[in-house]
């Protein structure tokens, strides 16, 4: 058996249904909950995107270069007081745009003989850059050594002599 029971008019419906309609969702309220915080934090922030750092595979000491930019022959040393130019030829990948390579030609106490400047296309494929010093006959006897860096940080180095 059912039985129910209701009073009021259809007046009084409309009456309670707009007085409903003003009060406020409870719902969101208790959507909000620590429960549900944990299980839904708020969205991380992303990790800043590494810069991947440029990567040497060669530096070699040559007298000339050839059509690909690699080094034409290798050497250890150098003619002292030879007028020829000399190369300092680095195979490096993960150039970044507008990355500055450079040489620094020293003597074995640290003096600068001379310091070269190579931007690079940027690319992540390796590639050859080649720093070229003129000797002009100065270079006396004894160790010499060129440094690679990309701004501060030093690449790689290669010491050789000159006889």
């Amino acid at each position: 058996m059912l039985a129910g029971c209701s009073t009021g008019t259809a007046e009084d419906s409309r009456r309670f249904q707009s007085q409903e309609a003003e009060k406020l969702q409870q719902l969101p309220d208790a959507q909000a909950t620590v429960i549900a915080e944990q299980f839904h934090p708020d969205t991380p922030t992303p990790e800043p995107t590494r810069t991947p750092s440029a990567g040497v595979s060669e530096l070699a000491l040559t007298s000339s270069i050839s059509g690909d930019g690699s080094p034409g022959n290798t050497m250890q040393s150098v003619p002292a007081r030879s007028s020829q130019t000399i190369y300092a030829v680095l195979r490096i990948s993960n150039i970044q745009p507008g990355q500055v390579v450079s040489a620094v030609w020293r003597t074995e106490d640290g003096g600068v003989i001379a310091s070269v400047d190579q931007t690079p296309g940027p690319s992540s494929a390796p590639q050859w850059v080649s720093f070229p010093v003129q000797l002009g006959g100065s270079l006396a006897p004894g160790t010499y050594s060129v440094a690679i860096f990309i701004g501060d940080e030093l690449l790689e180095s290669l010491a050789f002599t000159a006889r």
